[in-house]
């Protein structure tokens, strides 16, 4: 079922730090830092290495946006989210976002933009992730993998941006992506009416 544990290796060493890594998967890598405090004292800390992920907000021609409910098995709960995924070696950030929305929700982007990006989880990974908008979307059907439970809908903005604040939605990319998508548009409709 999982993978199996390895020693761990050393993967770099220099003046102030020796890194160790304990798992090497698909996904992303599991380090150990260590190295010296500012009082000398040994600092030791897990590190995620994560190969960089995407989000999408998928917006309709009417305005709404496309979420999916996802069943995220580590919660053992239903998520309402953007679709997103992992971007895979050798795939451009754009190609995984246009191929995740295909394959979670169904719908094919017409046009894709850059939204912006964030760190997801500084404190123990270095996860980036690039949040794009797909807009002039065609329907299609999704092509789920066989562990994934999703379900696709749509919601009008200010429905999602109650839905975030009494705190229905909990999602973190879900809620930073919608709150990147929400400042474009007011500063685009700030533009538009000057």
């Amino acid at each position: 079922m999982g993978e199996r544990r390895h020693a761990p290796i050393i993967v770099s060493v220099d003046d102030e730090r020796q890194i160790r890594t304990l798992h090497r998967g698909p996904v992303f890598d599991v380090d150990i830092v260590e190295w010296r405090g500012r009082d000398g004292t040994p600092v030791e800390k897990i590190v995620v290495r994560h190969r960089g992920a995407v989000a999408v907000v998928p917006e309709l021609d009417d305005g709404r946006l496309v979420l999916i409910r996802n069943h995220r098995h580590s919660l053992d709960s239903w998520l309402v989210e953007f679709c997103a995924g992992g971007v895979a070696a050798g795939e451009s950030s754009a190609d995984a976002a246009r191929r995740e929305l295909a394959e979670e929700t169904g719908y094919r982007a017409g046009r894709l933009d850059p939204l912006g990006s964030f760190f997801t989880t500084p404190g123990f990974s270095d996860e980036l992730m690039q949040v794009f908008v797909a807009r002039d979307l065609v329907a299609g059907m999704p092509s789920l993998e066989p562990d994934e439970r999703i379900e696709t809908l749509a919601m009008d903005p200010e429905e999602l941006a109650t839905a975030i604040d009494a705190g229905e939605i909990r999602d973190g990319k879900t809620i930073a992506a919608f709150r990147l998508w929400e400042g474009r548009r007011d500063a685009t409709s700030a533009e538009t009416s000057t």
